[in-house]
């Protein structure tokens, strides 16, 4: 009995698991495909920081294929210090996975020595199947113990999402 709970156990996480593996590369190909199409997308700014405040500035840019479908969101925040970039793929309104890059400028914006190019960079990756993150990226490494406010980061992206959809819908049906 104890062995064919075992077994029972072992066949459950396997599935599981070749579940989550094949969800994870059924996303990895979507991704590929919207880089790979990006150049044929419409591009709309629906967010851009006048030029007068360039230091602080920001710009919110979606990309939507011939039938007007949000397909890529591509989020740009500058601050004296860096910026961030984070770019939401999306599929029927909803992301499927969200890339934030965070570049950090050897010096700040207002210094002599300021370089764009001497920077580094981090990033974190969010694969989401029905608006749960099913896995969490930091670089290459896989995050298996999310944070006590995971829940609250995850609620948080998407309700960024629907944001930035409603936003844009309201522009473009202007």
């Amino acid at each position: 009995m104890k062995n064919l709970l075992l077994i029972f156990s072992l066949l459950f996480s396997l599935l599981s698991f070749s579940q989550s593996e094949s969800d994870i590369l059924f996303i990895k190909s979507k991704i590929e495909n919207v880089n790979a199409q990006s150049k044929n997308y419409k591009l709309t700014v629906i967010s851009k920081t006048d030029e007068t405040e360039m230091l602080h500035g920001n710009e919110i840019a979606v990309f939507t294929d011939d039938l007007h479908h949000i397909k890529l969101i591509r989020e740009t925040y500058l601050n004296e210090t860096g910026k961030t970039v984070i770019w939401d793929y999306i599929e029927n309104n909803h992301a499927y996975f969200i890339l934030k890059e965070y570049f950090i400028y050897k010096f700040p914006v207002a210094d002599k020595k300021f370089n764009e190019a001497d920077f580094t960079k981090t990033d974190e990756g969010f694969y989401l199947k029905n608006d749960r993150v099913i896995r969490w990226m930091k670089g290459t490494k896989l995050i298996t113990k999310y944070p006590k406010n995971a829940a609250s980061i995850e609620n948080n992206m998407i309700e960024h999402i629907a944001d930035l959809v409603a936003k844009f819908n309201q522009q473009t049906t202007k």
